[in-house]
């Protein structure tokens, strides 16, 4: 099956039209202040688009760019552009394009005959001149939406794999954010494991467009699987669900920091790269550039806020009525608020990471206390916020169901094809 290829050509056979807007360029007096003439004299600016077709060019914007500077080079007069610029002010504000988004445009003459603009996913702008100035709408973008499929195995990084796997950095941040509470991303990955992804995607003509939510996936590290799966309850509450109908968000974060780069893990016996001398590292040194935002891993009161000899600025935390309390060591700073007897929430950012105290560069020192005493920061036992009730469980399980049958026909291809990894394999459309 043939990988589904990104295209940046936007479809113009579209579903819906907002309200038409047309504006007389003869009655713009409007100059723009760049000019030095004013737009009267619209049979000499716009000539009415021809009935064949023709070929758009296209171009995709970047920091700095403006209407006038991209048009201008194309060459485009000055006059038209401010027509252009003017006929749809009232719908649209074309000097607010969006770096990298894409104009496509074709002109006659140095006159403006066709002009496409989408500033979002959703919608395209469309310019057409016709014999008093030019008409104006925005149409909605028509999309085939689809189910797709990806594997990939860990070589040497999630990141790494993903990519390979054909999966962009935007699902790859969504895939990670699902198994915040489940898997920590930075620490836990080894060479062999792997995932399977189900996302929805986006089509125009046959082509991807963009990716969108992902539905299901499976991440396997040393054997064990750790399903998820996409639910929304009559309710409207949405998440992540294992097979058992127990919500992936818990009461602890596997990790204070977003998917970043590790430096080494949790050992009871580790030489101290400053001192010179083994010492205990009961914790998980992140290695991140400095000032990355540091997350509460739960719920929490500040016990301490301040200067810790070794560990520089530090922060502890205790987490309400269990016996965990956690440190974070090392920081650049403080998050505003952050002090003693101030309260937080999980995912709330208490500071940044930094290289104060003994540290060789800049990195995160975490540990976790159990009664006070330092543990393994992957022994703590966590509850799931949520669990399914009998009624959404019986809507849950068709769709666990379909997910595991999709990844498991994509394991059977791989099996048979003995192949190491795969990218997108099929993209089945969906009812909507």
């Amino acid at each position: 099956m043939d990988q589904v290829k990104k295209s940046g050509v936007f479809p113009w056979l579209l579903i819906m039209i907002i309200p038409l807007f047309l504006v007389t360029c003869s009655e713009d007096k409007s100059m723009d202040p760049s000019l030095g003439e004013t737009i009267d004299s619209v049979p000499e600016l716009i000539p009415t688009s021809p009935s064949t077709p023709v070929t758009l060019e296209q171009y995709t914007i970047k920091k700095g760019d403006t209407l006038f500077d991209v048009l201008m080079k194309a060459g485009v007069t000055p006059a038209n552009i401010n027509c252009l610029k003017e006929s749809c002010r009232s719908l649209y504000n074309l000097a607010a394009l969006s770096v990298g988004r894409v104009l496509e445009y074709h002109h006659q003459n140095g006159i403006i005959t066709h002009f496409r603009y989408a500033p979002d996913d959703e919608h395209i702008l469309i310019i057409d001149p016709t014999d008093q100035g030019y008409s104006c709408r925005f149409e909605e973008i028509p999309y085939d939406i689809c189910q797709a499929t990806y594997h990939g195995v860990i070589q040497t990084t999630l990141w790494d794999a993903a990519l390979n796997a054909g999966i962009d950095p935007g699902t790859l941040t969504q895939i990670a954010g699902i198994y915040d509470w489940e898997i920590d991303c930075n620490t836990e990955f080894r060479k062999g494991d792997e995932f399977y992804v189900l996302v929805e995607e986006k089509h125009c003509q046959g082509s991807l467009h963009h990716r969108g939510q992902v539905l299901a996936a499976n991440i396997i590290l040393s054997g064990q699987e750790h399903p998820a799966i996409f639910f929304i309850a009559d309710s409207g509450h949405q998440s992540f669900y294992d097979l058992e109908g127990r919500c992936l968000r818990k009461n602890f974060l596997k990790a204070p920091l977003q998917y970043s780069r590790i430096s080494s893990s949790y050992s009871a016996h580790r030489f101290h790269p400053i001192l010179k001398i083994v010492r205990p590292h009961f914790g998980i040194d992140y290695a991140a550039p400095s000032g990355t935002p540091v997350r509460a891993v739960a719920d929490a009161t500040v016990t301490f806020a301040g200067w810790k000899s070794g560990y520089g600025r530090y922060i502890k935390l205790k987490h309400g009525s269990t016996p965990y309390s956690t440190g974070y060591g090392h920081l650049k700073g403080y998050a505003k608020g952050i002090k003693t007897g101030a309260r937080v929430k999980q995912g709330d950012v208490i500071g940044y990471v930094g290289a104060t105290g003994l540290a060789t560069g800049p990195h995160l020192d975490y540990r976790v206390y159990y009664h006070d005493k330092p543990v393994n920061p992957n022994s703590i036992k966590t509850e799931p916020v949520r669990q399914l009730e009998a009624t959404e469980l019986d809507q849950f399980r068709p769709l666990a169901h379909d997910a595991l049958a999709r990844f498991n026909i994509e394991i059977a291809a791989l099996n048979e094809l003995d192949n190491a990894g795969s990218a997108l394999k099929e993209c089945n459309p969906m009812d909507h």
